[in-house]
């Protein structure tokens, strides 16, 4: 019966995740459709003046955008298998130890120790450091920073780089939108007749600026979540974590400097589990 509901509830959050991603779709392409066939719009207007370079550019925002939507949306973003190999999951390198002072020697072994008593009672398995389990989705996650329900997907180890590239991709590209509707917008008349004339118009321009303020905050926190190696749910929930709780509140463990966070957060390869527990012995003591 238990694996009844669990199949239940998977097969309703896989109807609500394509859902939400046929609503953005939708949107996004009527909107630019209207803008497109508005005759007072700089789009209609680059497309009529045959300003390819224009259109070229802006068309292909909108596919770099919608691809990484698409893969953040789609991806796996870093599950844990089931049923753990503890001794496997918890091992730091000998080869890091032997580097330590004794002082984050000591930190490795509360590394082990601190991340030893989690264990996920639903996927039976024991969740390295970082790993917290989503009951949106039904699976723990590796670095996991949120469950996004414009993604339908949560964001995690693997595909956080992806989410952070799309809300980038989008806030130029609404931001655009949002000059190219204010151009259709018709002024010079009475307010009763200028509500008639652009009130499509209009609720497209309301719509658009909402979405640029709200993309563009994102962007702006995940950035800084980015160049501070920090996710959502560990700034939000530190005083809740088993590993961070008793820090001071100061001590980002997994903090590498600006420009090594940046480069672990873009460059590593996804099919590469980081070692955290070794990241967060060394940072400690840093």
């Amino acid at each position: 019966f238990s694996a009844y509901l669990i199949g239940m509830k998977c097969c309703c959050s896989c109807k609500v995740d394509s859902w939400i991603r046929c609503v953005h779709f939708f949107l996004t392409l009527t909107i630019l459709y209207y803008q497109l066939v508005n005759g007072r719009s700089d789009l209609h207007n680059a497309w009529m003046d045959q300003s390819y370079c224009y259109i070229y550019l802006f068309f292909f925002l909108l596919f770099v955008s919608s691809f990484f939507y698409l893969v953040a949306s789609l991806m796996n973003p870093g599950y844990i298998p089931k049923n753990l190999n503890v001794n496997q999951e918890m091992k730091i390198p000998d080869h890091g130890v032997q580097k330590l002072s004794s002082a984050e020697a000591v930190a490795g072994d509360m590394a082990k120790e601190v991340s030893a008593g989690r264990f996920c009672r639903v996927c039976c398995a024991v969740q390295p450091m970082r790993v917290k389990h989503c009951y949106l989705c039904g699976r723990c996650v590796r670095k996991f920073d949120h469950h996004c329900p414009w993604l339908g997907n949560c964001v995690g180890e693997r595909n956080h780089k992806f989410f952070w590239l799309f809300l980038l991709a989008e806030s130029v590209l609404l931001i655009w939108g949002v000059k190219v509707t204010w151009s259709s917008l018709q002024w010079h008349m009475t307010v009763e007749h200028w509500i008639k004339a652009n009130l499509l118009d209009l609720l497209s321009f309301i719509v658009i600026v909402l979405a640029t303020v709200t993309v563009t905050m994102l962007l702006c926190y995940h950035t800084y979540l980015m160049m501070t190696g920090q996710t959502t749910w560990e700034q939000a929930s530190r005083q809740r974590i088993q590993y961070l709780k008793d820090l001071e509140i100061l001590i980002n463990p997994f903090d590498e400097g600006c420009c090594r966070n940046v480069s672990i957060f873009l460059c590593t390869c996804r099919h590469t589990a980081k070692d955290w527990e070794n990241i967060y012995s060394k940072g400690v003591y840093r």
